[in-house]
């Protein structure tokens, strides 16, 4: 549980202090000249901020649940870095900008057709399913859980510990409001 807190406070902390700057309006793709955004400097309206900070902590913290305990640290921090400040940034600019190539908004369509993403939970959770896919073809199976050393299914599955359902209902209300 530490680990899983851990990681989603150092999501947040990329996302504040890069993937915010780069999803900045005035860039035409992903880089521009403001530096605004970039650790909030000068930045002032955070309700905006705390709205895409959510998101890109949820996108990352997709894969948590799959790479969780699964993989080393540094790893791990790799591909947070990646993907908090600069793929789901990257993705987030392509749709939810109205200069955005993806977006329905852009004066020059992809071949007349642009994508409208409600809220933009729909590059939120993209982002944080093709990531988990690559995490999931890199890491493997469950070895010692669903398969054994050799990589052979078991009869039966490993239980896992109880949960807390105290935490479990903490992070459905955190879902809910974000």
């Amino acid at each position: 549980m530490k680990n899983i807190v851990l990681k989603n406070i150092l999501h947040a902390c990329r996302y504040w202090a890069v993937g915010f700057g780069v999803v900045d309006e005035s860039y035409s793709f992903t880089g521009g000249t403001s530096a605004g955004r970039f650790f909030l400097h000068d930045y002032t309206n955070n309700i905006d901020f705390f709205f895409q900070f959510t998101f890109a902590v949820t996108a990352a913290a997709i894969v948590t649940g799959t790479a969780d305990e699964r993989c080393k640290m540094v790893a791990y921090l790799c591909h947070s870095v990646f993907l908090t400040a600069c793929a789901y940034p990257i993705v987030v600019h392509t749709v939810g900008n109205g200069d955005g190539f993806l977006s329905a908004f852009n004066e020059s369509l992809v071949r007349g057709v642009g994508m409208i993403d409600f809220a933009g939970s729909g590059a939120v959770h993209r982002t944080g399913e093709a990531t988990t896919l690559v995490a999931v073809i890199i890491l493997g199976p469950l070895i010692g859980r669903v398969y054994d050393e050799y990589e052979h299914p078991l009869d039966k599955p490993h239980d896992f510990p109880p949960h807390s359902v105290a935490l479990q209902v903490l992070g459905t209300l955190f879902f809910w409001f974000r």
